[in-house]
């Protein structure tokens, strides 16, 4: 009943955490499992976190980079000369870093 209230209330980590409490309650105190209704409801409520959390880092992703504007131009930059490049142009970072003392990578 009350991880039905704290999922209600958006509340779902107190809901999960109770749920573990729980969880290990049972198995140390009795050697059981919770009922098959109640780790239903947790897979539930685990669900709906994610999709809330997703819904809530597309909704900062689509945010402006306030403040960033300059970083944001370097990275561009750096991505447009092939420098923010996979671990195989590590040389070429390195070689970088030294021929200009890391200030090309401070961003």
């Amino acid at each position: 009943m009350l991880m039905q209230i704290y999922q209600l209330q958006k509340k779902y980590r107190h809901a999960i955490e109770l749920y573990d409490e729980l969880r290990q309650n049972l198995e140390s105190e009795f050697g059981l499992p919770p009922l098959k209704e109640t780790s239903q409801l947790y897979y539930k409520i685990v669900s709906e976190w994610n999709v809330s959390t997703d819904k809530e880092t597309l909704h900062q992703m689509a945010q402006p980079l306030l403040g960033k504007e300059d970083a944001l131009q370097k990275m561009h930059a750096l991505c447009a000369e092939g420098w923010l490049a996979s671990p195989p142009d590590r040389d070429r970072y390195l070689a970088c870093a030294v021929e200009h003392d890391h200030a090309c990578f401070s961003i």
